[in-house]
């Protein structure tokens, strides 16, 4: 991978060629002038992108905010400030005018491509700073495939990365295909959620079989994509026959998977695979959920009123033509219940503790 370098590139050059209609050297005195008039900083830079003036100009304000060091400018800028490198992030850039969303997209594309490419099952960036812009990046490149004209899309959309740019973890956020996510529960085209989810049902199958590894223990493929479909169950963002499809690639699995869905989401994804259309699907999840060995932690186990309603569902749907199901079934709430009265036992035990307590400070 190609650090940043210390000079504007060729391409850069190659890259503003492309649009005549909006970089023109007769344009740079005015440019200059307005920069020196007095401080800028990034709002003025921003608001210039709102302001009535020719669109070449806000090509240039654009082009300072998005880049991910000035020396890979040729645009004249006085302050030499760094923050004012990819001060335009994403969800600033509605401010961005419709017709220089086209600029706006190639450029992204251009500076991906610069700092280092993209690799779905590799590494990605690992120079410090473009792992920064890479990140900065990706989320443009999200907001682009629902923004950008059709015909860039697919050249958007292989520049994103399903997984972070990065490893990191701390108390409350790790890396672990955040960008997967995020992607599911925008609003872009299905069409673009399924080819994602593709890319991650390959990579996981990739490390089932041992041909892949993730880039940290905390970032196994198949046990982040178990969280996002659970995620995914309380708030569906997408189609239910592709929620499904994913619902039935965990459960094919089989022993390979180790990792359950957790009881508490078994009712949501439940809910999203309706009968009859997925009755069959639905007792294999059943199956899969019981029956299945799973890693320790990992088993299904009926342990409040809503994991009992679940286990009442399963034996209401299946406990006459599934007698081994049935029977795991009938063991689970029997199980439930018994805690429960030992739960009650312990709590009437403590009670008379406490009031012989009582009894004695009278």
């Amino acid at each position: 991978m190609r650090r940043l370098q210390s000079r504007p590139p060729c391409w850069v050059a190659s890259f503003l060629e492309q649009w005549p209609d909006l970089i023109k050297d007769e344009d740079e005195q005015i440019w200059r002038e307005w920069v020196c008039f007095k401080h800028r900083d990034f709002h003025a830079l921003k608001d210039l992108l709102r302001a009535d003036v020719r669109n070449g100009f806000k090509a240039r304000a654009l082009f300072i905010m998005l880049v991910p060091t000035l020396e890979w400018s040729p645009f004249y800028w006085s302050d030499a400030a760094t923050d004012i490198c990819l001060s335009m992030t994403h969800d600033k850039a509605e401010s961005i005018p419709d017709d220089l969303v086209p600029f706006y997209a190639q450029m992204v594309i251009t500076f991906c491509d610069a700092i280092g490419g993209f690799s779905p099952m590799g590494d990605g960036p690992r120079n410090a700073r473009a792992q920064d812009a890479y990140l900065a990046y990706n989320r443009h490149l999200l907001l682009l495939l629902g923004r950008a004209p059709e015909a860039m899309r697919e050249d958007i959309f292989t520049r994103y990365m399903i997984n972070d740019p990065a490893v990191y973890q701390t108390m409350d956020e790790s890396s672990g295909y955040n960008p997967f996510g995020d992607l599911l529960r925008s609003q872009v085209d299905e069409q673009w959620k399924r080819r994602a989810d593709s890319e991650l049902k390959a990579i996981i199958l990739a490390e089932l079989r041992g041909e892949a590894a993730p880039r940290a223990a905390h970032e196994a493929a198949l046990e982040r994509y178990l969280c996002e479909v659970e995620f995914q169950a309380e708030r569906l963002c997408y189609s239910e026959s592709l929620f499904a499809s994913q619902v039935e690639f965990i459960v094919s699995l089989g022993d390979a998977a180790g990792a359950n869905f957790r009881a508490w989401h078994v009712e949501d994804i439940l809910n999203h695979l309706p009968k009859p259309l997925y009755s069959g699907l639905r007792l294999r999840l059943a199956r899969f959920l019981l029956l299945q060995p799973h890693r320790p932690h990992y088993e299904f186990r009926v342990y409040d009123v809503r994991s009992l309603r679940v286990a009442k569902t399963l034996q209401g749907e299946f406990g006459v033509t599934d007698t081994t199901l049935a029977a795991k079934v009938d063991d689970l709430v029997e199980a439930y219940r018994a805690r429960q009265e030992e739960a009650v036992d312990r709590q009437k035990v403590v009670k008379a503790q406490e009031s012989a307590v009582l009894d004695r400070m009278r």
